[in-house]
């Protein structure tokens, strides 16, 4: 997306972040700068699978921290 996660995202280590690696990443765009096939490139690159493993990257985090008495 045209937001930084960094930036923009939720604060805390209760989320994991997904980034997109294209040249538009983080520049806080307002429309895409793509045409026909690109455009919207971004949401092409956020494919479930990537989610996936960012959920479970999360749960694995959770899992391990030590719970709370």
């Amino acid at each position: 997306t045209c937001t930084s996660s960094l930036r923009s995202g939720p604060p805390g280590d209760n989320h994991e972040l997904v980034d997109t690696e294209l040249p538009c990443a983080a520049s806080y765009r307002k429309k895409c700068p793509f045409q026909g096939n690109q455009h919207l490139s971004c949401m092409e690159a956020l494919t479930s699978d990537r989610v996936w493993s960012a959920f479970v990257r999360l749960i694995e985090r959770k899992r391990r921290q030590p719970k709370a008495a």
